[in-house]
């Protein structure tokens, strides 16, 4: 992985006919996940800009990208790290706050596993678990994978909220780009009043993208130095 062309793959979860996790409004209105993923991937991909990081985007508007093909467009795209942003509905109301997913196929715990699941089931999976690629490459990335969520969490806790036990593993279909050190930021819950305020803060996606971008920049100078 080269200083000089360092490439970051912003996800935006759902899309299109996607719209991932959705809260009803009066009216008949609703809000999708898949419209508060896009604003924040936007918003990251200006912080890591400010810094000098290239990047490029999984979906630019609201259209359906399969899992696969997300995780083939990582790698097709040249991309170094992928990073995956997502909101969830939880069923405990008190779930609150940021947290960061790395690949296992055994989940941490229950919350981990159900999200998983709710991921996971969205249209266009066809992925396989390993594929061809080898352990050792597998390794190195997992590895890398835990470093980077590590720092993002340390960086993202300055400033803001974040989810209790805010490291977390499960088998996100989305994740599993072998070659390539891959996260999945949870920004928030939908089924949490004062989160889904942050969520629509221009104030809050600023600090966070802020955040995640140092947090990228830190890791990434760390490994090759």
């Amino acid at each position: 992985m080269s200083e000089n062309n360092f490439v970051v793959v912003i996800d935006a979860g759902h899309g299109g006919r996607d719209p991932g996790a959705s809260l009803a409004l009066e009216h008949g209105q609703f809000i999708a996940e898949k419209d508060i993923t896009l604003t924040m991937a936007k918003a990251l991909g200006k912080a890591l800009g400010d810094r000098g990081i290239d990047h490029v985007f999984t979906r630019k508007d609201d259209r359906y990208v399969g899992l696969d093909e997300r995780v083939h467009l990582a790698q097709q795209l040249g991309g170094d790290i992928l990073i995956s942003l997502h909101v969830n509905m939880a069923r405990r109301a008190t779930a609150s706050g940021l947290s960061v997913y790395t690949l296992s196929h055994s989940a941490s715990d229950k919350l981990a596993e159900d999200f998983a699941q709710q991921e996971n089931s969205s249209i266009g999976t066809n992925l396989d678990d390993a594929g061809i690629v080898s352990q050792i490459l597998q390794q190195q990335a997992a590895r890398g994978s835990d470093e980077l969520a590590t720092a993002m969490i340390m960086s993202v806790a300055g400033h803001g909220e974040i989810l209790e036990r805010p490291l977390r593993k499960a088998n996100f279909a989305v994740l599993r780009a072998y070659h390539m050190p891959a996260v999945l930021v949870e920004l928030g819950f939908l089924s949490h009043p004062g989160d889904l305020d942050l969520l629509f803060d221009p104030a809050w996606r600023s600090k966070t993208s802020t955040a995640l971008a140092d947090a990228i920049m830190v890791w990434h100078r760390n490994l090759v130095d």
